[in-house]
């Protein structure tokens, strides 16, 4: 409902004026609280609050005297101008009443009924949700929803077939008898009598709030006991795919803690303030075994339950946690090991005086978070809450399901789809996977081998859902997009747009730019582009080019100097245009930058300097300690307290030769001081401040606004809307998240505190997130576990897309060997979920012929003879083989050195250079890095190189660690502030849909594509006496034997595929047994390909 259609007891209607300094509000939900003096009152919307003085002071009695009782009411600005709006409010009889959550069960006669009275809808589910709408309030910027009830008709408390009478909803043009029904589990809500009121009485309505939720109860109040039932049996059973991945758990979460237990309590006996951060001193000293176990670690008070108690099992602390303990106390930071040795740890972390009298542990934080995600998914799923109750019967192997009902069929594919999305005519199996998915009952698997398009489906498929929703409504997160990894969920929402807009992503790779952020800036940027394109109007003046001259050297090095610069041109601008409050906010910025510029320029001078020279022990101090002192009191005069300065003047007059009793107060004075004064470095990229970008789109606005207004009103709009695109990023995104029909996220990130306050599902937060459709990308790649947290969300229909030929997930193959020999079930862990759930897929389509799974088979990514050469590799001999095009042309290259080949060999040879381990387990080579590059270099700036993008795939972490060093010396990479590489800046531009350069593993390039990839094989072992025959397949080719990374690492390119390697090491037998596709494709090269 919105607030003109709100039915109240009373409602009032008011004039009046903001305060001059308030902040502006705009039109929507507002709430009141009394103001300090009659006549006035608080109005709050956000993080805003504002004065509100009634244009008639005699109108303020009668709200007043409603605030004062405590009186339920609903209040909105209607209208603002200037700073006088129109305030609208409802009133209710008595206080609010509060409600956590009420979900109302409906069954098929009231189903009917809805449709019967012109609710929409197609489905049940849909149908319930457009009723919602019309019975619930939900306000804008609000979590908390609203709804209206009264007293149960016809003598409350009576009792009908079981039922009591209950309450009467009352929304926009309906009313709902709600009966109550009491079992074991609490009352039932229950869907009585749903009545058309054109005219809704309002005598006794009552406003309550809380979540609501209508239901369809043939489906789910029957299903899900059901459900639960059926899944409690099942999971005791040996084979039971549920169980055997609790079994690993709980292994895996031992291990956890005994990788705590083996660091300890690590007590500090001292701290040190250093560059990257603090040094602690650790009493007794760090084993090395402990200090190669540390990667992050949490600043506590009080040691974790499982620390102090070494009984308790990982099964045991899971509970404590979930009851609210067992995690220690006041925990004073998380913070990352920069450098260990025998006898310190650094972290990065400020030093500061609340660091002592705490302890260093293994910081579990990370790992708990998404084991406390796992966990909340399966118990929801076992319970039959998930949004599909019967989730858990489609997962485990022998659940027993009731048939499914066929929905009503919907056409594949629209014209405007085929011209939006296609690029070539869809093949009949991507046309029959958009098919099956859009009709699914419940789930679906498509099965995806290299570049056959699985991209270009899953962007379909959400475009024909777009068009079949219901654009009355806003559609706010109806489709959730997820993958294991940021860069898979970036690869499929970058190629969306819905209705214009880009997708919504929830969460960002550590260590990286926030590619969502890029993406909604060039949206933005193309926008208002087109816009002053379309409306010569909105053109820039003398003024105007004055300030894009000043915001373009702020974005272009956003330092606090040139922060200030621009307010301080701000400041200069005539009153006319920059308004009374503009003026505040430009000073009030301009004083904030210019006292962080003073504390900055602080950092490494007299004050610091003065702090460190400060003695703290007995011998320093009887050197020059009381001049000491003396220098802090003079230069840190600001930050001192009463107590500081009588401590200081004590210290400057001590003249005794024995140990002064306030060293100890000194040190914590120090202390404390330097985590004033000493700030981190500033070796780190230096962003534009939001609130300096909201402030210049503020000034941009009334600048424009004042030389449009006056000729052209409806010019002065658009350029409001050009500045909001160009200025307000942060505004921006916020828009877009409240219209964008698709959510992205990874699958641990679905279930994030900001993924769920976005969806407004905060007031119960053990309830599962729900999407009318959830699509898992890359699903092969997702562990079981992770796997259920989006599961768990799809309501309407599930979505698997990928490729059990290609990347598994990952299992620890210790938990595994223990497992072994438990006799526990590692057939099934072994096997990748999406393969798993295929087959379940394959059953269920025996049983109700409502076929659930496709394979695509036909690739275009590849040029054609290496198409070809993967598909019998890989996939021929599982009946899964693929076509290729039969014309080469699209594939067809002319780099030097070639002659257009598809297939290139880089010959590097043992002796010019050897394989080298790094420990623990990863190789590098350092010729062949250097001779990859090299060959890049010839290409990438050619004349037939420049418009092709470049990929360089390894095996091994460290051959990409070498790689990047040989691209730093031909300036192709840099080090991030954080001592991360990155591709340089003039190398990061896109090509079409690909990236210019990009560097990885194997592991992360699933899913990309390259006009040319390098596959660094690195491996290259020293002959031996004996030959190949004396050592192992393993010990020869290490993870080149894994079938899947063979797949990837050749499925990458185009138009050119280039092994970089020791070609000798694939010419002995025990290759074409170990590795046979890389032993083929070496054969390949001889006969069809280049050496180079």
């Amino acid at each position: 409902m919105k607030f003109k259609d709100l039915t109240a007891p009373s409602r009032a209607e008011y004039w009046g004026a903001l305060g001059a300094h308030d902040s502006t509000l705009a039109p929507g939900a507002v709430e009141l609280r009394r103001g300090k003096r009659a006549g006035m009152i608080t109005l709050s919307q956000g993080d805003k609050i504002a004065t509100f003085t009634f244009q008639e002071p005699g109108e303020s009695s009668r709200l007043e005297q409603h605030l004062y009782a405590g009186a339920a009411h609903l209040a909105s600005v209607m209208m603002v101008k200037n700073r006088s709006l129109q305030l609208s409010v409802r009133f209710y009889h008595g206080g609010p009443l509060q409600f956590a959550s009420i979900e109302v069960a409906f069954d098929d006669k009231d189903v009917n009924a809805c449709t019967r009275y012109g609710v929409r809808g197609t489905r049940s589910e849909e149908i319930l949700r457009n009723l919602e709408e019309r019975m619930v309030y939900q306000p804008d910027r609000e979590e908390t929803s609203y709804f209206f009830v009264q007293p149960a008709p016809d003598g409350e408390g009576e009792t009908e077939n079981g039922l009591e009478r209950g309450f009467t909803m009352l929304g926009n043009g309906y009313q709902l008898e709600v009966a109550v029904r009491h079992d074991q589990d609490g009352p039932v809500f229950v869907a009585r009598r749903l009545m058309q009121a054109r005219v809704a009485k309002s005598e006794g309505l009552r406003l309550a709030s809380g979540q609501v939720r209508f239901l369809d109860h043939t489906r789910l109040g029957q299903l899900r006991p059901m459900a639960q039932a059926a899944m409690s049996r099942l999971t005791q059973g040996v084979g039971s795919y549920f169980r055997a991945w609790d079994e690993y758990g709980s292994l895996e979460g031992a291990m956890l803690l005994q990788r705590s237990r083996t660091v300890g309590i690590l007590q500090p006996l001292n701290t040190e303030p250093v560059r990257q951060g603090t040094r602690f001193f650790i009493e007794g000293g760090i084993p090395e075994n402990v200090a190669n176990a540390i990667d992050v670690v949490d600043i506590v008070r009080v040691a974790p339950s499982y620390l102090l108690d070494l009984d308790i099992d990982w099964d045991t602390y899971c509970d404590e946690v979930a009851q609210g303990g067992g995690e220690g106390d006041a925990r004073v930071a998380t913070a990352k090991v920069l450098h260990s040795d025998a006898h310190s740890l650094t972290l990065d972390v400020r030093f500061e005086a609340a660091l002592k009298d705490s302890v260093l542990v293994l910081s579990m934080r990370g790992d708990l978070q998404q084991i406390t995600r796992r966990m909340r998914a399966r118990q929801l799923i076992l319970e039959g809450r998930s949004a599909n109750p019967l989730l858990g019967l489609i997962i485990e192997k022998d659940g027993d399901l009731p048939r499914a009902e066929r929905p009503p069929r919907i056409e594949p594919l629209s014209p405007n789809v085929l011209r939006k999305v296609f690029r070539k005519p869809p093949t009949e199996r991507q046309q029959l996977a958009i098919e099956l998915a859009l009709n699914t009952p419940d789930i679906m698997v498509i099965q995806g081998p290299p570049g056959t398009g699985k991209t270009t489906v899953i962007t379909a498929i959400i475009e024909r859902l777009n068009e079949l929703r219901d654009k009355r409504r806003t559609g706010k997160g109806e489709v959730l997009v997820t993958a294991h990894q940021h860069d898979a969920v970036d690869n499929v929402i970058s190629r969306l747009r819905i209705d214009g807009r880009p997708a919504v992503k929830f969460g960002i790779k550590s260590g990286d730019d926030d590619g969502a952020s890029e993406r909604t800036g060039n949206w933005s940027d193309d926008l208002a582009a087109r816009v002053r394109a379309a409306h010569p109007a909105i053109r820039e003046s003398e003024l105007q080019r004055q300030l894009s001259q000043q915001a373009s050297a702020y974005m272009a090095a956003p330092s606090l100097a040139q922060g200030a610069a621009l307010l301080r041109h701000f400041a200069l601008l005539p009153p006319q245009v920059l308004d009374a409050d503009l003026a505040e906010c430009n000073r009030d910025l301009l004083q904030d930058i210019t006292e962080q510029m003073n504390a900055d320029g602080q950092q490494g001078g007299q004050v610091v300097r003065a702090l460190y020279a400060l003695r703290t022990t007995a011998a320093g101090y009887a050197d020059d300690g009381p001049f000491g002192a003396g220098v802090v009191e003079l230069h840190c005069s600001a930050a001192l307290n009463d107590a500081d300065r009588a401590l200081l003047e004590q210290a400057m007059g001590w003249s005794g030769s024995e140990a002064p009793p306030f060293l100890e107060a000194l040190a914590d004075l120090r202390a404390r001081l330097l985590g004033r004064y000493c700030k981190p470095p500033p070796f780190r990229f230096d962003k534009p401040r939001d609130d300096v970008l909201s402030h210049l789109a503020a000034v941009s606005r009334a600048v424009e606004r004042h030389e449009l207004a006056a000729n052209d009103p409806v010019a002065a709009i658009l350029a409001d809307f050009v500045h909001e695109l160009e200025g307000n990023p942060a505004g921006v995104t916020d828009a877009l998240g409240d219209y964008s029909f698709v959510f992205a996220a990874t699958c641990q990130g679905a279930e994030r505190g900001e993924i769920r306050r976005a969806k407004s599902a905060m007031v119960n937060a053990e309830a599962a997130l729900e999407y009318d459709t959830v699509i898992i990308d890359e699903a092969a790649r997702v562990s079981p576990r992770d796997l259920l947290i989006p599961m768990a969300q799809g309501l309407r229909r599930i979505i698997l897309v990928g490729d059990h030929r290609q990347l598994p997930h990952i299992v620890e193959e210790e938990i595994i060997r223990q497992l072994e020999a438990g006799e526990g079930n590692t057939a099934v862990l072994q096997q990748s979920a999406f393969q798993y759930l295929r087959e379940r897929a394959i059953e269920m389509e025996r049983r109700d012929g409502i076929a659930r799974t496709v394979t695509l088979d036909r690739q275009y990514r590849m040029h054609p003879m290496l198409g070809e050469f993967v598909s019998h590799q890989f996939y021929h001999d599982h009946q899964e083989g693929f076509g290729s095009p039969e014309d080469d042309a699209p594939y067809r290259h002319q780099l030097d050195g070639t002659d257009g080949r598809p297939l290139a060999w880089l010959n590097v040879p043992q002796s010019a250079g050897p394989e080298l381990k790094r420990p623990p387990s990863s190789w590098y080579r350092e010729i062949e890095a250097q001779r990859i590059v090299e060959q890049l270099d010839a290409w990438i700036g050619s004349e037939e190189g420049r418009e092709l993008s470049f990929g360089i795939i390894t095996f091994y972490r460290a051959q990409v660690d070498e790689i990047y060093k040989a691209l730093a010396r031909k300036d192709y990479a840099v080090r991030t502030p954080s001592g991360e590489w990155a591709i340089a800046p003039a190398y990061r531009e896109k090509i079409g849909d690909m990236e210019r350069l990009r560097v990885g593993t194997v592991d992360a390039f699933q899913g990309m594509e390259f006009d040319v990839v390098f596959l660094s094989i690195v491996r290259s072992p020293a002959p031996q006496r004996g030959g190949p025959a004396k050592r192992s397949a393993a010990g020869v080719f290490g993870r080149l034997q894994t079938e899947s990374l063979q797949c990837v690492g050749m499925s990458r390119q185009k138009r050119l595929l280039v092994v970089a390697g020791d070609a000798a090491l694939l010419d002995h037998e025990m290759a074409e047994q170990a590795v046979p596709a890389l032993h083929a494709l070496r054969r390949l090269c001889t006969v069809e390909g280049v050496w180079l």
